[in-house]
């Protein structure tokens, strides 16, 4: 079966922010070196810090990430901006802080089968979404301001 990509639902969806705990020193990308910092196998997080020569550890899931931090393995963890923000805006909260700025931006889709009967309604609804101002609020609710 053939798969369609359409509906890029916020645009742009910004990643490879860093969050790392309250306590630490670090301001942005240029920090990294001098710290243990960790990303996701196969995450463009980790191809980031590859590509800049910065050594990390690669988790296979962000919540391994989320341990190594809490039990002090890790300082920093370079993933994809909504997660980092959900996790600071919730877990986190309190204990660590998303720093630096976007590394690259990327965008999410909704895939379908080809001839969805659902692309219409999805792309409306999408629409509907970013238009009226919910989009803004839920991402103010989930990933915090």
């Amino acid at each position: 079966m053939n798969k369609k990509v359409f509906a890029f639902f916020t645009a742009t969806v910004t990643s490879k922010l860093t969050v790392h705990k309250l306590r630490g020193s670090i301001n942005g990308p240029a920090d990294l070196p001098e710290k243990n910092t960790a990303s996701i196998q196969g995450s463009t997080g980790k191809q980031y810090l590859r590509e800049d020569h910065i050594p990390s550890i690669a988790y296979k899931n962000i919540e391994d990430a989320y341990q190594a931090m809490d039990n002090g393995t890790v300082e920093a963890i370079v993933y994809d901006s909504p997660v980092l923000r959900f996790y600071e805006s919730k877990e986190g909260n309190g204990k660590v802080k998303t720093k630096g700025q976007v590394f690259q931006k990327e965008s999410y889709a909704v895939a379908l089968a080809d001839n969805s009967k659902f692309e219409e309604s999805i792309n409306y609804a999408l629409l509907q979404i970013r238009s009226s101002g919910i989009h803004d609020k839920l991402y103010s609710k989930w990933f915090g301001s």
